[in-house]
C-alpha cells in the first residue's frame, strides 16, 4: 500500500485542514514533487507526531526525517481491534514515539459506496484512542479508496491529530455511521493534512 512496488509516481500536496469527502475550503495548494524532497539527514531531530512511508522511497510525513522509527505498541493494539473485512486493508506504519499511525485502504467497485467499510472503523478507532491515554499523544491515518473498475480520482490522504483534538471529538459526539455531523466537520478541519497524489506509470516510462 505504501511501498515502492505500487508502480506509481508520487508527489506530496500540502493543503489546509479539510474533510476530503466534502472538499471544503481547500485553497493555497502547494505541490512538492518527489524528486525535490530532501533525503533523510542524520542530524534531523524528530518533533513528535511523525510517520514513515515509502512512496516510492522512505520519507517522513509531518516533520523532519526520522533517524529511527518503528511501529509503536499503540498502533498494534488498535490494529487488532479493527474489523477484518475482505474489502479493507489496514497497515501499521512506523512512526515516532507516542504516535499511533495506520494506513487504511478500502476496495470499491460497482455501486459500492466509497468508505462504507473504512469510515465506521476509523470512527471506532477515534473513540478508542480518546479513551486510552496510554496509546500516545498523536494519531496519524493514511486513507485510500481503491476504485477497481473505474477511474480512481481519490488520492492517498494523510491526516494527523493531537490527543486534545481526538478527545474533543469524542466529547462532542462521534457518529459510527457515515454521517458527517458538525463535530466531524470540525474534527477534520482541525487535522493537518497531506495529499499523496499518485499517477500510474505507463509502460516504458
Amino acid at each position: 500500500m505504501y511501498s515502492s512496488d505500487m508502480g506509481r509516481k508520487v508527489s506530496l500536496v500540502i493543503v489546509p485542514s479539510c474533510l476530503l469527502l466534502l472538499m471544503m475550503g481547500c485553497t493555497q495548494v502547494r505541490e512538492l514533487p518527489v524528486g525535490r524532497i530532501a533525503p533523510p539527514s542524520p542530524a534531523a531531530q524528530p518533533t513528535g507526531g511523525e510517520a514513515q512511508v515509502a512512496v516510492p522511497f522512505p520519507m517522513t510525513l509531518f516533520g523532519p526525517p526520522l533517524r529511527t522509527a518503528s511501529v509503536q505498541p499503540g498502533t498494534l493494539k488498535l490494529k487488532k481491534l479493527i474489523l477484518s473485512h475482505p474489502r479493507l486493508k489496514v497497515t501499521p506504519l512506523a512512526s515516532s514515539h507516542r504516535t499511533v499511525a495506520l494506513g487504511f485502504q478500502e476496495k470499491a467497485s460497482g455501486k459500492q459506496r466509497w468508505g462504507e467499510i473504512m469510515i465506521p472503523e476509523e470512527r471506532k478507532l477515534f473513540q478508542r484512542f480518546a479513551e486510552d491515554t496510554s496509546l500516545g499523544e498523536w494519531l496519524i491515518l493514511i486513507t485510500d479508496v481503491d476504485v477497481t473498475d473505474a477511474p480512481d480520482p481519490i488520492p492517498l490522504v494523510a491526516y494527523r491529530w493531537n490527543r486534545p483534538d481526538v478527545e474533543t471529538y469524542a466529547k462532542c459526539g462521534i457518529p459510527l455511521s457515515l454521517t458527517i455531523n458538525e463535530c466531524t466537520d470540525t474534527y477534520y478541519r482541525a487535522a493537518k493534512v497531506i495529499f499523496l497524489m499518485h499517477q500510474k506509470i505507463g509502460q516504458g516510462q
